[in-house]
């Protein structure tokens, strides 16, 4: 049996499109009951209680989330300078490990919080953020001299030992036995024929 594909009028193409739409739209039904199917859910094999343990896993309420550290904890001035009439503090940020030169009542990048004001006699700024105040001293330094990144390095590395001469092996010429021919070198030149 030999089916033609050739479609000779209008007509007859219309019949084949609807005859392909019939048969391809239970294949495409199909095709997305089974995407919107969980198979993790529906499994068989899945062990006796598995779909309770989900549900009550998921009726679980999440913790609530932690309140944000207060900013004296968080934020230590490290300097200030005064350059052409303005104050600017460098800010130390331990949550980002990063510093920050600001002027008074310049917000911070990222973090949000300002210095307000300052205190030229104590040394003291007052920083704000949101509704939250805070007043940051000026961190003494501690004595220690920074270390350097590339000679921290070197320094864990043990200190190569001292090679100690190595004395070289002289080999004792060993005797031949009496009566053992002595070898000898010839030495072959060429014949001029």
């Amino acid at each position: 049996m030999k089916i033609s594909w050739q479609v000779k009028t209008t007509g007859g193409l219309l019949k084949v499109l609807g005859l392909t739409l019939v048969l391809a739209l239970p294949c495409l039904n199909q095709a997305q009951a089974q995407r919107t199917r969980n198979l993790a859910e529906d499994s068989p094999f899945l062990p006796p209680g598995y779909k309770k343990n989900l549900a009550a896993q998921k009726k679980k309420a999440a913790p609530p989330p932690k309140s944000p550290p207060r900013l004296k904890q968080n934020l230590e001035l490290r300097g200030y300078v005064r350059i052409g009439g303005v104050w600017k503090f460098s800010i130390f940020d331990k949550r980002t490990n990063k510093s920050q030169w600001l002027a008074l009542n310049e917000r911070a990048d990222g973090a949000g919080f300002s210095i307000v004001e300052f205190d030229t006699n104590n040394r003291d700024v007052v920083v704000k953020d949101g509704g939250e105040q805070a007043t940051l001293s000026i961190k003494e330094p501690s004595g220690n001299p920074v270390p350097i990144a590339h000679l921290k390095a070197a320094a864990r590395k043990p200190a190569p030992k001292p090679k100690t001469p190595v004395k070289p092996t002289v080999r004792k010429p060993t005797p031949q036995k009496p009566g053992t021919p002595v070898p000898r070198r010839r030495i072959v030149t060429p014949s001029n024929r």
